[in-house]
C-alpha cells in the first residue's frame, strides 16, 4: 500500500495572514499560544490587568459591567485638608520624630497610638527639612531628609469629630523619646503671652525637645514653638515656651543666661510687640500725635490703653512740629515779597 503523505500544517503566524483577524482582536487561548507574537500579546494583556485596565474582548460581560477598581495611593506627604468638615475632625501633632516616616515600625506605633481614639482616615506629614533643593515630593520619595532636622509635624484625619477631641489628652505625652504637642487643626485660640516666655539667641539647629527638657524644671510645659523658616524649616534663632500656669514664668526667667547647645539663652517675658514705624492717625493734621511713632490713636480707645508718653518724647514731638511749621512759613515769605514788589520801581532820592 502506498504510504500516506502527512498533511502540511501552515505554522505561519496569524499576523501574516491578511484575511485572518488580528490575534489581539480575535482572542486566543493560552495553551495554543506558541509563537513569539502571541506571547508578547499575552504579556501586554497581563500588564493591562495588573494596572487595572479591563480587556473588553476577553473579559466576560459581568466584568465589563463592573468598573475597574484601582488601589488608592497612600500619600504620606500632604497639607492640612481644606474641607471645613474635614478640618474639624483633623488632629495636629507636633515634635514628632522623623522615624515616623523612615521607619515602618515607628509609623505603625504612631498609627496605633492615634487609633485608640477612633478610626483614622489619613495621616499626612508636614514641616520636613530636606537636604537638597528638589521638589518636595521628589525629595520625599528619595528620602533626602536633612541631618540637622530630626523632627516633623503630622495631621491625623479621623472619620468623626469626637475622636479628634478625645485625642487632645495626648498633649505633652512622651512618644518615641519626644514630648509631642497635640492640638486641633482648626484651633483659633491665641497664644497666651502671660503664661509664656521669649527665648532668644537660640541655635539654628535646636529642637523643641531641647527647650522642653530645659524649661521642664520650672513647671508643666504646655507648648514649645520654635519660629522656623518657611522654605528650609530650620530655626530662626528664637522661640516661645508656654506653661500651664503663670507661676512657672517667674521661675523660667531665672534661666536667663543658661546654655543650650553651647549658646547662652536670653529669656524674658513674652509680650505683644507693636510694629515700629507706624504713625498714629489723628483727625487734625499737624497735631503732636501724628508725629509720634509707635503709638495708636484709634477712635474708641480708652486713655488707659494708650502708651504713656514721657515729657522728653512729647517735647521732641512739639519741637519737630514747630520746626516743620516754621519751614513752611519761611517758604511762603519770599513768595509774598515777590507779590508786593511787582509794582513800579521806586525812585532813588
Amino acid at each position: 500500500m502506498p504510504k500516506e503523505v502527512p498533511m502540511e500544517v501552515d505554522e505561519t503566524p496569524a499576523k501574516w495572514d491578511k484575511k485572518a483577524k488580528h490575534p489581539r482582536k480575535q482572542g486566543f487561548n493560552a495553551d495554543s499560544a506558541t509563537t513569539k507574537y502571541d506571547k508578547d500579546a499575552m504579556a501586554k494583556q497581563a500588564r493591562r490587568k495588573r494596572h487595572g485596565y479591563a480587556d473588553s474582548d476577553n473579559d466576560s460581560d459581568e466584568e465589563q459591567a463592573r468598573p475597574s477598581a484601582k488601589k488608592e495611593k497612600k500619600t504620606l506627604l500632604g497639607r492640612m485638608p481644606q474641607d471645613p468638615d474635614a478640618i474639624k475632625r483633623t488632629l495636629f501633632i507636633g515634635n514628632l520624630s522623623i522615624k515616623s516616616i523612615t521607619d515602618r515600625d515607628a509609623h505603625n506605633e504612631l498609627r496605633a497610638l492615634c487609633k485608640e481614639y477612633g478610626v483614622i482616615k489619613a495621616i499626612r506629614f508636614r514641616s520636613i527639612a530636606f537636604a537638597e533643593l528638589l521638589p518636595r515630593k521628589l525629595a520625599f520619595i528619595r528620602g533626602k531628609f536633612h541631618s540637622d532636622r530630626q523632627v516633623c509635624n503630622a495631621y491625623v484625619e479621623y472619620t468623626e469629630e469626637e475622636s479628634a477631641k478625645k485625642a487632645l489628652e495626648l498633649n505633652g505625652t512622651e512618644f518615641q523619646d519626644k514630648h509631642i504637642r497635640v492640638d486641633l487643626a482648626n484651633n483659633d485660640k491665641e497664644h497666651d503671652m502671660k503664661k509664656s516666655v521669649f527665648v532668644g539667641n537660640l541655635d539654628f539647629a535646636a529642637e523643641e525637645e531641647d527647650l522642653w527638657r530645659h524649661f521642664g524644671t520650672c513647671g508643666t510645659v504646655s507648648n514649645v514653638r520654635i519660629i522656623r523658616d518657611s522654605k528650609t524649616n530650620l530655626g530662626k534663632g528664637f522661640a516661645y515656651v508656654q506653661f500651664s500656669d503663670r507661676a512657672s514664668v517667674s521661675l523660667a526667667l531665672k534661666l536667663n543666661g543658661t546654655e543650650v547647645n553651647s549658646r547662652k539663652l536670653r529669656v524674658q517675658r513674652a509680650s505683644e510687640q507693636v510694629p515700629k514705624g507706624k504713625k498714629a492717625v489723628d483727625a487734625k493734621a499737624g497735631s503732636v500725635t501724628s508725629v509720634l511713632e509707635g503709638t495708636r490713636s484709634v477712635k474708641g480707645d480708652k486713655p488707659s490703653n494708650k502708651k504713656r508718653r514721657t515729657a522728653r518724647s512729647r517735647n521732641f514731638a512739639e519741637n519737630r512740629l514747630n520746626t516743620a511749621n516754621s519751614a513752611r512759613a519761611s517758604a511762603k515769605a519770599p513768595a509774598a515779597g515777590a507779590q508786593r514788589g511787582r509794582g513800579k520801581p521806586r525812585k532813588r532820592v
